[in-house]
């Protein structure tokens, strides 16, 4: 599973680094995935979840998941 940002609407507003600090990260003001967020398993169900709602949670909705 793989997640994509689109850095150019991203808002900076930090909601998917306060849900998931492991995988997100605020480089100034766009987020940014951290090593453990480029390759997600995709047997890890819970982390799934968890990612479809930062994605969903989103103020900007510039998260895909795929």
């Amino acid at each position: 599973m793989k997640i994509a940002i689109n850095q150019e609407k991203c808002i900076g507003c930090g909601f998917c680094r306060e849900r998931l600090p492991s995988i997100f990260f605020l480089d100034g003001y766009t987020a940014r995935l951290t090593e453990l967020g480029e390759d997600i398993d995709d047997g890890n169900e819970i982390l799934i979840r968890q990612l479809k709602e930062a994605a969903k949670i989103c103020p900007a909705q510039t998260m895909k998941i795929v």
